[in-house]
């Protein structure tokens, strides 16, 4: 706050062990400061079955927000099974408001390295060298 003068827009708060004070604990130092959304992440279960929780300010309180999207962010979070830096598992991830996963910089680098190899093969059946063109 005291860099850019406003609260954050969401706070996410991943749980790593049970015993630090983690989830929920923290809500009414962000409802004070007029955090927004404050997301619970506990992908290994400690604090119960549910591994994503998410929470909407109202006062000095939250309650729990039932949707993915976030109209005033423009942005979504969802739980996704797959493969991240060689390590498969749910993960946490952003997404559009279709519920679409946003890529990531590795992902989207990959895409666009397709469609580069792509556009070069059409470039070659067409008889120019992608090069030298």
């Amino acid at each position: 706050m005291w860099e850019f003068g406003k609260p954050p827009q969401m706070v996410i708060e991943i749980v790593t062990r049970r015993q630090s004070p983690q989830g929920e604990q923290k809500f009414p130092k962000y409802a004070w400061i007029g955090v927004p959304f404050s997301i619970v992440f506990d992908p290994t279960g400690q604090l119960g079955a549910e591994p994503l929780r998410m929470y909407v300010r109202t006062g000095r309180t939250y309650q729990r927000y039932p949707e993915e999207w976030f109209p005033g962010l423009g942005l979504g979070l969802r739980l996704w099974q797959g493969e991240y830096e060689g390590l498969a598992q749910t993960w946490l991830r952003w997404c559009d408001q279709a519920g679409n996963t946003i890529p990531t910089g590795a992902e989207g680098a990959k895409r666009e390295r397709q469609r580069a190899e792509r556009l070069a093969a059409q470039l070659r059946a067409l008889g120019v060298e992608p090069q030298d063109a």
